[in-house]
Order: structure tokens, then sequence, then C-alpha cells
């Protein structure tokens, strides 16, 4: 049984990215005259970081399972396996 790694992944990406822009969002609001703190919105910058770098990775494990899984896809169908499987 084959197991598809990018359901999972999926799921990842569209959390962080609803992360993102939440922290976005809170970043903006912190940064209107009356709400605005210094502290508050340095934690904010932090925090939209955090979430750009975690989408970020994500982004690259999707791209790095993509690759994997063409990689094998290719080597099996050059291996013969595919002729000896289907035939």
């Amino acid at each position: 049984m084959q197991v598809n790694a990018a359901t999972f992944s999926e799921s990842n990406s569209h959390a962080a990215y609803s992360r993102l822009a939440a922290a976005r969002a809170q970043l903006i609001t912190d940064q209107i005259p009356t709400a605005a703190h210094s502290k508050v919105i340095t934690a904010d910058r932090a925090a939209v970081a955090d979430a750009e770098a975690e989408v970020v990775r994500i982004e690259a494990e999707v791209s790095r399972a993509g690759a994997m899984q063409a990689g094998e896809n290719a080597s099996f169908l050059r291996s013969g396996r595919f002729m000896d499987v289907y035939a």
C-alpha cells in the first residue's frame, strides 16, 4: 500500500498560511497609533517572522517529497518492474 504524504503536507501548509495571515493581521492591528506599544509590535514582528519561516520550511518539504516521488516513479518505470507487474 502506498501512502501519499502530500495530503498531510497540504494540511500543514494550509495551517501555516493561516497562522501567517493571523500574525500579519495582528501586527497591522497593533500598529494602530492608539494600540501601538514597542514590545507588542516587536513580538508581533517575531511571530510573523516565525510563521514565514514555517511556511518556507513546509514548502521545501513538499517540494523535496515531490521530487523524491518523481524520482521513485522514474526509477520504477526504467527498471522494467512496471512491465513485470502490469504485463
